[in-house]
């Protein structure tokens, strides 16, 4: 069931920045929105939500300790109230690109400071938006219906800051902005671009928007400054209108046209114009901001993507877990344990485990898949929530029966982690009684594994007893070894 007509002040105002819900990659299909999500329009036919981002099943805060310095652990929560952060944060990350002289070439510094306005940000937070396709039952899973662009679902799509703003070895298309321009009553201000495809394979996307003065209480048609956006092809005089309309928007203070890169071709000139068909009384300009993104150089100043070096490093690391303080020593036929990164390029290689193999055995290595899922002993029984990450075979080791620690080749495989983001690990044996572990005893049976360094924290909680699909049982046993991994870092240079 689709909620028509179901946002409310202060996200239907036409100044606001209203935000729907869309899935992640590790929860539901990518191109849908939740349906848990408000829709528009808005009382005057306005496109409301302006914008959509990923608000189901993100990884939140769970606070519940009254000890500041006790860490907590995060837990999914869904909701716009999720969504709203993430373009928060996307809102901050512009304000930071246009401050630190990222304008216009995609690298600190390469350009003069600007002090964004709100309706910049705006803009090129709207300009990048992407398509999404369905609305998605959040419990089931089931579609319920479609949406498209500019409808009261969707808005301007899924927020993606690589289609907003150009960064170096990231993407492959320049930018132009007006920041805060000021227009008078029937003035119309242009600016020209020239397509260059050459290396070079985005949609020319334009976006107009304005914060509006206050119309009458009660208005059935509340825009007072009436701003229009046209994209016109010079050499054929067609004209381009926004928000899929084929005629001027009489509605929206917020306008956008996209010409796919398919329609375009090098060489090809576009005007790009704003003009100032009504404002309301008592008011001699209207402030505006827009947005130029595509593969084009400008009448202003050139803007395609230049070239850059970058040298890509990678550091290796090891975190080592042991607690034999306060835990008796366990053996068992595998073990479960989780990994979270605490910054950018973490990769994680291999492991290192104590193991007591009375004879020649087989290891086997698995990761859940998703990234921060906690799921109950039926669904960790069950093998298509897990991926293999070693061999079909597993990896052939050799007979030790003294407590040793057996040492995977480095690189074994390579499992990246986002920063903030859990990732669960299950190593198992032929073997019944091959892991050796670290088993919580007296009062500190609840306690809870954790070490951490500066790039990741591993956590062993106790499980609980059950049977893995593998066939073994596993006791609540804490993970006793070293993590191997690495951290990538990119040095740019001009």
């Amino acid at each position: 069931m689709l909620l028509h007509l179901s946002q409310s002040a202060p996200a239907s105002c036409k100044n606001s920045l209203a935000v729907g819900a869309s899935f992640n990659e590790n929860f539901g299909p990518l191109k849908s929105v939740a349906s848990f999500s408000s829709r528009g329009p808005s009382s005057d036919k306005r496109i409301k939500p302006d914008i959509v981002a990923p608000g189901y099943k993100l990884s939140s805060a769970l606070a519940g300790h009254h000890d500041c310095f006790e860490e907590e652990p995060v837990f999914l929560r869904a909701g716009t109230s999720m969504a709203a952060p993430i373009v928060s944060g996307a809102a901050i990350l512009i304000r930071q690109y246009f401050e630190e002289g990222f304008y216009p070439c995609g690298f600190r510094g390469c350009g003069s400071n600007i002090i964004p306005s709100g309706s910049l940000v705006k803009a090129v937070l709207l300009n990048g938006g992407q398509s999404l396709e369905s609305v998605v039952h959040a419990t089931t899973g089931v579609e319920t219906g479609k949406t498209h662009p500019y409808d009261g679902i969707q808005g301007f799509g899924n927020v993606n800051l690589l289609y907003s703003l150009p960064l170096r070895n990231k993407n492959d298309f320049g930018i132009y902005v007006k920041n805060d321009e000021a227009i008078g009553f029937a003035q119309q201000q242009s600016v020209e671009v020239t397509m260059n495809l050459d290396r070079c394979s985005s949609n020319l996307s334009v976006t107009l928007t304005w914060y509006d003065p206050p119309a009458a209480t009660g208005c059935v048609s509340c825009l007072v400054n009436d701003l229009d956006l046209v994209l016109e092809d010079v050499s054929s005089s067609i004209k381009h209108y926004p928000n899929g309309r084929s005629t001027p928007d009489r509605i929206n203070n917020v306008e956008r046209v996209r010409i796919s890169h398919g329609s375009l071709s090098t060489g090809q000139k576009w005007r790009i114009s704003v003009l100032a068909s009504n404002l309301g009384e008592y008011h001699q300009e209207q402030k505006y901001s827009l947005v130029v993104t595509g593969c084009f150089q400008s009448n202003d100043h050139p803007v395609q993507p230049s070239e850059t070096q970058a040298i890509t490093q990678s550091t290796e690391h090891e975190l080592t877990t042991s607690y034999r303080a306060i835990m008796s020593r366990k053996r068992a036929a595998g073990i479960m344990f989780s990994v979270r990164s605490r910054r950018l390029g973490v990769a994680v290689n291999s492991f290192a485990i104590h193991t007591h193999l009375k004879e020649d055995d087989y290891m086997f290595v698995y990761k859940l898949r998703g990234l921060g899922r906690r799921l109950n002993e039926t669904e960790l029984n069950n093998e298509s929530h897990w991926d293999m990450i070693s061999p079909v075979g597993g990896y052939e080791l050799n007979a030790s029966w003294t407590r040793e620690l057996t040492v995977l080749p480095r690189d074994s495989f390579h499992v990246h982690i986002p920063p903030g983001s859990t990732q669960f690990f299950y190593i198992t044996f032929d073997s019944a009684r091959a892991v050796v572990c670290g088993q919580p005893r007296g009062s500190n049976k609840q306690h809870r594994q954790r070490r951490r360094d500066e790039n990741i924290i591993i956590e062993g909680g106790s499980i609980g007893r059950l049977e893995a699909f593998a066939g073994k049982i596993i006791d609540p046993c804490f993970f006793d070894g070293t993590v191997i991994y690495s951290v990538e870092h990119t040095d740019i240079f001009d």
